[in-house]
């Protein structure tokens, strides 16, 4: 009766925290897998301005660059990763930007795919150049308008 009892207290307070939040999810999955096939390890990427494009003024068939340096911290001996860089500017202008992200020089260096590029192990820190290029064709109804671009580094963990 008495683990009942403390089963009972546990469960109201996860329930008071989750009603306190506003939002609770908890789940589990298990998954076989092959163990030569698996990785370990831990992963952490810090990613920081080098060179800030300069979003104002940018008149149709104009471009903006920006450096960003990407320092990935990786410990483990198996553990394998692929970067991604993702883009949303403001809707109103989503149809006349165009992104584009390298690994290097704009332009130059190796394009980063839109699925990533990798699987990388341990790495130093490398740049990555990003694009904004505003359409010949931009109507000018959207003249003025902010791009309010906001730019996403993301470094997943994948199997060797």
């Amino acid at each position: 009766m008495r683990r009942l009892i403390v089963g009972a207290a546990v469960a109201g307070v996860v329930l008071t925290l989750a009603a306190a939040t506003g939002v609770s999810a908890h789940w589990q999955a298990q998954q076989r897998i092959d163990l030569s096939a698996a990785s370990s390890g831990d992963l952490d990427i810090d990613a920081s301005w080098k060179s800030t494009p300069n979003w104002t003024a940018m008149y149709p068939a104009d471009s903006r660059e920006g450096v960003i340096v990407v320092t990935p911290t990786v410990t483990g001996q198996t553990m394998r990763w692929r970067l991604r860089v993702t883009s949303a500017v403001a809707p109103a202008l989503a149809d006349h930007i165009t992104f584009r992200a390298w690994e290097g020089a704009c332009g130059g260096g190796t394009p980063i795919a839109l699925d990533g590029n990798g699987p990388y192990g341990m790495r130093t820190s490398f740049e990555v150049c990003i694009r904004y290029t505003l359409d010949a064709a931009t109507p000018r109804s959207v003249s003025g308008l902010s791009a309010s671009p906001a730019i996403t580094v993301i470094a997943e963990q994948v199997s060797s």
